[in-house]
């Protein structure tokens, strides 16, 4: 057989028809040629189970036939729009595949004005880990949330924050890039706290301790002050050992401090009762021994006797004494009140003398008694403590 230019250029395109299945058929994707109708030219497929029905049966027939319609028409609008444009244009689509949706990711080009080329690879594994990052996200920002806090993400060297957006646009921040240089945190810690926050941060950055942690407080954009608790930890050091990169959570702990101090003002009025508690029995111990002994002296007196009426005003104020360290003991909760009826106008008519004595003689006090009250039912020496104050 002579040898010839033809038979070489013959040999050569036989070669090269062979390099092209076979690169195609190692291909993961699938290659279709459809005409401009629609029609299937030519399936390539390496994995058959990525096919929605097998080749020989789809050759020559239409796209819209063959396909599920809302996926037939989705193919032909994508061909007709490459044929009209001349471009290359991608899509994404679903296939029922053996009892599952399976997620396309596809490039359509035109080879003529006739034809195009369709190759489509499975993004399944892909796409269902981007919908599990997505939930996970969604799920995380949520749980963020519902504990009024946020994550961040300090780039050191290059003074920029990764905040939660909403977090950022509560403290008056750019959501998209908060800014992380010292200036505007300074602006936003309370001026008393930022020594504190400064110092146990640059330890934290130095390696000398293990994690960051502080309580300060921070100016919203509302111009209000919201207490922190900030824990973080350096991620990244350069060759040199400094830190590059830090990740934390920011905790809203202002409810916390609120009821904090709550809870210590509590403790402090329960020591203050206790304290109150102790006195009042001790001076009801005086009292006891000033009540009998007036007692005592009046029962000597003659009924005539003009110092009867002091005595009685002592034994009565001592009374009135006894009743406010009952208060106190009550307020102590060392001693329950007492109710019982009381008629507020004879109450006040044995009031009337010693609040006499109290004001002096410079104010005048005058009594108007209502003499249809009806009575209550009170403890009698939270009234008169009532009055007297």
């Amino acid at each position: 057989m002579t040898d010839s230019p033809a038979l070489h250029a013959s040999e050569a395109l036989r070669h090269s028809e062979a390099e092209l299945r076979a690169l195609l058929a190692a291909m993961p994707d699938i290659v279709i040629v459809f005409d401009h109708e629609g029609r299937y030219r030519k399936i390539v497929s390496s994995n058959p189970r990525l096919l929605y029905a097998p080749i020989e049966s789809r050759i020559g027939k239409r796209v819209t036939d063959t396909l599920p319609p809302p996926v037939g028409e989705f193919f032909m609008e994508h061909i007709q729009r490459s044929l009209a444009t001349g471009e290359r244009i991608t899509a994404s689509y679903q296939l029922p595949l053996e009892g599952r949706n399976v997620w396309f990711e596809a490039a359509i080009a035109p080879v003529d004005a006739q034809t195009v080329i369709w190759v489509a690879r499975d993004i399944t594994d892909w796409q269902l880990a981007e919908i599990a990052l997505r939930e996970s996200e969604e799920r995380l920002a949520q749980a963020l949330e519902a504990a009024d806090a946020a994550v961040y993400e300090w780039d050191i060297v290059g003074e920029r924050m990764y905040l939660t957006p909403g977090w950022a646009e509560q403290l008056g921040l750019d959501p998209e890039a908060p800014a992380a240089d010292q200036a505007t945190w300074r602006a936003i810690i309370h001026p008393d706290d930022w020594p504190r926050v400064t110092v146990a941060l640059a330890v934290h950055l130095k390696g000398s301790a293990e994690a960051f942690e502080s309580e300060y407080r921070v100016r919203t954009g509302k111009k209000r002050w919201l207490w922190v608790l900030d824990r973080g930890r350096v991620v990244a050091r350069d060759a040199e050992g400094r830190a590059t990169r830090m990740i934390g959570t920011h905790v809203n702990i202002t409810d916390r401090k609120r009821l904090l101090e709550q809870l210590t003002q509590a403790q402090k009025m329960e020591a203050v009762g206790r304290l109150a508690g102790g006195i009042a029995h001790d001076f009801n111990n005086v009292l006891t021994a000033i009540l009998g002994t007036g007692e005592l002296l009046l029962a000597d007196l003659p009924t005539h006797d003009p110092h009867r009426s002091d005595i009685e005003e002592i034994l009565q104020a001592a009374n009135r004494a006894a009743a406010l360290t009952r208060q106190l003991l009550a307020f102590s909760r060392r001693q329950v009140l007492q109710p019982k009826v009381v008629d507020l106008n004879a109450l006040m008519q044995n009031l009337e003398r010693m609040l006499r004595r109290l004001i002096g003689e410079d104010v005048e006090l005058v009594t108007v008694l209502a003499p249809e009250i009806g009575r209550v039912r009170a403890d009698p020496s939270q009234l008169e403590q009532v009055l007297l104050n």
